[in-house]
């Protein structure tokens, strides 16, 4: 089946707000609904989702594969669990408690009207500030957000992802590469025999110049090596899936600021060209990835530079 895009969907707390879906699960942010929404009335909610006959609790024969409490917006409706439309307090069996309901508080699905059914609206409908998976009076997680209020990152899940693509570039490059690796490998041990022969001896040490003009060829082909391996891997990845495999096993996804989304092809490109064409520049490169990496340490939205060239945020993903 396939999920419903990423985006804001009415809240089925309290009517007034919108969640955010970020195409996987429900997340804890919302926001006020856009002007002239307005919740259906209690009388149409019924008349939509009143069985012909209620169930009683136990009566059914059990769930199907398409029975998801916590289903996508559009999908599986909430009243389609345990019992599908029992209306509360009606012959309940072992247990009694509504699901859901915690000790001193109101039955979920109860809190528009005393004439309203258990589980009759379908979960993600009505607006409202009570956050994805809290209880009235909870406290909502703290943490910097994208403009539209999607949580982002945390440095550490985005430095893991950079850990596990680090690996992955570097593994696939030594595997391509492993003839110039092996020659470069030649002259650094044809130069420490010499050396060790001429300390042995007393003679005069081998003339390092020449050594590093021998094996500089080789270092140039493999970093530029390197350097088309980072692009194949991440350019692709970023436009079509906003993750590479690093930030797949890390739960984050690169998407625009400024809205919800898969980048461009253009910021795709950017965004490789900030992070791996500028540091890979003489001279200048080694500073740069260092400055790169630690600005995510004060900006507010948890940028690096090269997020700010492409014009990017690294949101969570679960």
């Amino acid at each position: 089946m396939t999920s419903a895009p990423p985006g804001w969907y009415p809240d089925a707390s309290q009517p007034g707000n919108e969640r955010w879906w970020d195409g996987g699960q429900w997340s804890h942010v919302t926001r006020p609904a856009a002007a002239g929404q307005q919740a259906p009335t209690q009388a149409q909610t019924q008349a939509q989702t009143q069985p012909a006959q209620t169930q009683q609790y136990g009566d059914r024969p059990g769930p199907t594969a398409g029975d998801d409490p916590y289903a996508p917006p559009g999908e599986q409706p909430y009243d389609q669990q345990y019992g599908q439309n029992q209306q509360y307090g009606q012959n309940q069996q072992y247990g009694q408690q509504p699901y859901g309901q915690q000790y001193g508080q109101q039955p979920y699905g109860q809190q528009y009207g005393p004439t309203q059914q258990y589980g009759q609206q379908p979960y993600g409908q009505y607006p409202g500030p009570q956050q994805y998976g809290q209880y009235p009076g909870a406290y909502a997680s703290a943490g910097p957000t994208a403009p539209d209020g999607t949580p982002l990152a945390s440095r550490w899940r985005r430095f893991g992802g950079f850990v596990i693509d680090g690996i992955i570039v570097s593994g696939v490059t030594a595997l391509l590469g492993s003839s110039l690796i092996s020659a470069i490998a030649a002259d650094m041990r044809q130069y420490w025999d010499q050396a060790t022969v001429a300390a042995r001896v007393g003679g005069n040490p081998p003339d390092s110049t020449t050594f590093i003009a021998n094996i500089t060829p080789e270092l140039l082909k493999l970093a530029l090596l390197q350097l088309l391996v980072s692009a194949v891997y991440e350019i692709p990845l970023t436009k079509l899936r906003g993750q590479t495999l690093g930030k797949m096993a890390m739960g984050t996804r690169v998407r625009p600021i400024d809205h919800e989304g898969l980048v461009s092809w253009g910021q795709a490109v950017m965004r490789w060209v900030g992070f791996r064409g500028i540091a890979a520049i003489p001279q200048i490169g080694g500073f740069y990835s260092i400055l790169d990496a630690i600005w995510i340490f004060w900006d507010p939205r948890r940028q690096t530079i090269h997020d700010k060239i492409g014009k990017t945020v690294v949101a969570r993903k679960r």
